[in-house]
């Protein structure tokens, strides 16, 4: 009987052996397959560090970029209220030398007299407008009652 229990126990014994052997050969084939896929996470954690970084600068440089458009911004909208300025003060000069010099501006009408009493803006009763220098008439406009705007 003692044979027999031996038997059954080397039998066991091997069995179990067997199994453990096994189990190692997959734990060892699955710690290879462990470490490549740790050796592709370390290139791709490389990879990946080295897009971040970049980005970091890309980022900081669209910054520094977005810092100078708005200074360039505020410049323009300075330069812009100033060329509108000057525009304006430009036209105002045109229209002062036209009305002074009607002779070197052909087909510009001005104001040569008024008639009549002055109201009190100081402005006459009927105007005469001659159409364009040189012409030997003048049109008559007389006031109507009526003001475009508010009154001082």
């Amino acid at each position: 009987m003692s044979k027999d229990i031996v038997d059954r126990l080397l039998s066991t014994g091997e069995h179990l052996a067997k199994e453990a052997a096994y189990e190692i050969e997959r734990l060892q084939e699955d710690k290879a397959d462990i470490l490549e896929i740790l050796k592709k996470a370390h290139v791709w954690h490389e990879k990946l560090s080295t897009l971040v970084s970049n980005c970091a600068v890309e980022i900081e440089r669209l910054q520094q970029r977005d810092g100078f458009i708005a200074k360039l911004d505020e410049q323009i909208i300075e330069k812009d209220a100033e060329i509108e300025r000057l525009q304006k003060k430009c036209d105002t000069q045109a229209m002062i030398l036209r009305r002074l010099s009607p002779d070197k501006f052909p087909d510009t009408y001005f104001i040569h007299s008024g008639m009549g009493e002055k109201d009190k803006n100081g402005m006459p009763e009927r105007l005469l407008v001659c159409p364009a220098y040189g012409v030997d008439f003048s049109y008559v406009y007389e006031y109507t009652g009526m003001v475009s705007g508010t009154e001082w």
